[in-house]
């Protein structure tokens, strides 16, 4: 019993955090990005991204699942990219897909992150029209932009 004392524990402080991410999601929608837990399940959200006017992806919808371990603010999200998606720093999509960024791998993740900030990035980083190769990376300019002026980390 002591064991599942520290689990439980950690659990609990998982749901409470990610109930603030949900109030957060929920009173600050994002245009063009949404997520929400699957069938009362906090720990897997699933979600849409949209692609903007005038970009490659205009009106096409990329369907996201967030999916949180018991470390989670400490550890990112699993960010699976269900949908196909044509892009250098995506590498096939589903299960065994994995998208090349930075804020989604242990070392770069910040515990202040949250569900908004993940989909944002993820957003940014896959979908929006103003790509600039620098040193070998895609960066998103215009989102580089946006998150440096309200304080978020480069996708």
């Amino acid at each position: 019993m002591e064991g599942q004392e520290p689990n439980s524990h950690r659990r609990a402080h998982v749901l409470r955090r990610l109930l603030t991410d949900l109030k957060e999601v929920q009173e600050n929608p994002l245009p063009n990005v949404c997520a929400f837990p699957l069938n009362d399940n906090l720990l897997e959200w699933h979600g849409n991204l949209r692609g903007t006017r005038d970009c490659p992806y205009e009106d096409a919808v990329f369907h996201i699942i967030l999916r949180f371990r018991d470390d989670y603010p400490i550890i990112p999200p699993k960010v699976i990219l269900c949908s196909p998606l044509q892009h250098p720093n995506v590498f096939g999509h589903g299960e065994d897909g994995f998208i090349c960024l930075d804020m989604l791998q242990e070392g770069h993740w910040a515990e202040e992150e949250e569900v908004n900030r993940v989909s944002t990035n993820v957003f940014c980083y896959l979908i929006t029209k103003f790509f600039v190769a620098i040193h070998g990376l895609v960066i998103c300019l215009f989102c580089a932009i946006y998150l440096a002026s309200v304080g978020g980390v480069f996708p």
